[in-house]
């Protein structure tokens, strides 16, 4: 199931969603939606459709703290996803994409070091 679509109506109530809808990529949204369903979810509540951490915790009834590190992930996760994409786009430099790369590694080696202790 997609929850981001890409498929904007001329007779949108909301054009700010309009021009948003006609913005977003093919790219960003197959990243999204490849996302983990759990990160998934935070993602698009949190950086789409700009809930605070509060309201994200009582829609998906979890903790706070929950939705903070599930936010984080998701984050990572669609920054890796999107590095490719940002290179080819000129947002990135290949240099600096290969360090936000190993900079992601790095970090998903410490989180995974802290889940098993």
């Amino acid at each position: 199931e997609r929850f981001v679509t890409r498929e904007p109506t001329e007779s949108s109530a909301d054009p700010e969603q309009y021009f948003f809808d006609k913005l977003l990529s093919d790219d960003v949204i197959r990243s999204i939606d490849q996302l983990p369903i759990d990160f998934r979810l935070v993602v698009i509540l949190a950086d789409l459709q700009e809930f605070s951490y509060k309201e994200i915790a009582e829609i998906l009834d979890c903790p706070v703290g929950t939705v903070m590190s599930r936010l984080y992930r998701g984050r990572k996760l669609l920054q890796k996803n999107l590095l490719g994409y940002a290179v080819e786009s000129g947002v990135v430099e290949p240099k600096q994409a290969m360090e936000l790369e190993a900079e992601t590694e790095v970090e998903a080696e410490v989180l995974e070091f802290k889940r098993r202790v």
